[in-house]
């Protein structure tokens, strides 16, 4: 991941709370699609999307795939919530909206994963 200043983690930061401030109750509150959405109404200039540590670290095992696209879903570690999900699988195609949730935590699922 590309190292960042502090001034530009800062704008990071803000931006996405934005974004989420905005755009989270319209997209379920996925960062992801908020974060993008904001870019293509409201941002004055461009920021990468970039691959947060936890997705780094499962980047050696064999990724689930889409049941709807087949392409690769990529996990989110979720707070408390009232239905006990502990983690999701979000698809990673920008066109796909499938998101499937867990009542497993992400230790769990690196033991059921093969590496790759």
């Amino acid at each position: 991941m590309k190292e960042l200043t502090k001034e530009q983690f800062l704008d990071r930061v803000q931006a996405v709370n934005r974004a989420m401030a905005i755009f989270g109750e319209l997209t379920d509150q996925n960062m992801t699609r908020a974060f993008q959405a904001y870019q293509e109404v409201f941002a004055e200039r461009e920021r990468e999307l970039f691959m947060i540590p936890s997705q780094r670290q499962i980047r050696k095992y064999e990724m689930l795939r889409c049941p709807e696209c087949d392409r690769e879903l990529l996990y989110r570690k979720l707070d408390k919530n009232p239905e006990g999900f502990k983690t999701q699988w979000v698809c990673s195609n920008s066109e796909c909206d499938t998101v499937l949730n867990s009542e497993h935590d992400m230790d769990w699922w690196m033991n059921k994963l093969k590496i790759g």
